[in-house]
């Protein structure tokens, strides 16, 4: 009988301790997101635009994350141009925390007139369990008209 108690609780034990371990599962990608908001929507030709962006990971799990030279990346580029620059670099590690937003400001100064899309990539890798996941996630569509 007491052998029997001693197995009845080493049993519930390993029990708990595993129902208390984290997913070891890849996120989906819209665990992530990305937020933004630009300081000027329509400058003038030359004129500073500051550009905020927020890379969140909305989930309870830490990732260890390789990356290229800067995890949110911000272009722009002319509307009519047909290509979208995404710059891939050599491989950083990074943590992206959980619960938590990775904050970006940048400045930039367009020199001449026309409209312009912005893009916001935050573009990272995942590596669980010795295989990797990409991941690219993207913010909606900012267009900005220099005048």
């Amino acid at each position: 009988m007491k052998y029997t108690k001693i197995i009845i609780l080493m049993f519930l034990i390993f029990t708990l301790l595993g129902c208390t371990e984290k997913s070891k599962e890849f996120p989906k990608e819209n665990d992530f997101t990305i937020s933004s908001s630009v300081s000027n929507m329509s400058p003038k030709v030359g004129e500073e635009i500051t550009i905020n962006t927020k890379l969140i990971n909305k989930t309870e799990q830490n990732f260890d994350v390789q990356r290229g030279p800067k995890l949110i990346l911000v272009q722009y580029r002319k509307i009519e141009d047909p290509v979208d620059l995404i710059i891939e670099g050599p491989g950083y590690q990074d943590t992206i925390w959980a619960n938590n937003e990775y904050a970006n400001i940048e400045t930039i100064k367009i020199e001449e007139p026309g409209k312009y899309k912005i893009n916001i990539t935050a573009s990272f890798s995942i590596k669980m369990k010795n295989e990797y996941k990409n991941y690219r996630i993207n913010s909606e569509k900012l267009i900005v008209e220099v005048g």
